[in-house]
């Protein structure tokens, strides 16, 4: 049978954050010392999609939105510029401690995220990835700067987004 006909369904993980000034607010990463102090998600994905054209890896879609801008817009508070990055944690996510420190930043770089930083309410970027264990790390372009957001994470497999 022909699984290109077959729609594959859609399972939605998602999760509040707070960028917090000197404490979870940390910019992009051309603050590399600043950079691991943003708030951490988990996931994990255990098998490939269910189709036959992608290389055994799995479809993911990330949205970062950020939350209660419009009304803070009367104070003078206009969009802040945001992004994402996701790092694989692998072969073995258990040599790593719930929070990744900025040595591990240091020496690795992001299998994907969002391509730009932008004043958008939401930055969305689709990726393939293999199975295994990944942290998406949201921040703003700079650091210090407070604002909330909402994290969805879309698959084709039921996982969490475990925050740390």
């Amino acid at each position: 049978e022909n699984t290109r006909n077959n729609r594959l369904s859609w399972f939605v993980a998602s999760s509040i954050g707070s960028w917090k000034q000197r404490k979870t607010a940390g910019g992009c990463r051309n603050n590399i010392r600043k950079f691991a102090t943003n708030p951490q998600f988990r996931f994990r994905l255990d098998h490939p999609d269910d189709s036959n054209d992608n290389n055994h890896e799995c479809t993911i879609v990330v949205s970062l939105m950020q939350r209660d801008r419009r009304a803070l817009r009367d104070d003078g508070l206009d969009l802040l510029s945001i992004g994402f990055q996701i790092y694989a944690i692998w072969p073995d996510p258990n040599e790593f401690p719930k929070r990744l420190s900025t040595d591990f930043f240091h020496s690795r770089r992001p299998v994907g995220g969002s391509n730009t930083y932008t004043t958008l309410p939401e930055v969305t970027s689709r990726l393939t990835i293999p199975p295994g264990t990944y942290c998406i790390i949201p921040s703003t372009f700079y650091p210090n700067e407070e604002g909330d957001f909402y994290l969805r994470l879309f698959t084709h497999e039921k996982t969490n987004l475990l925050q740390y």
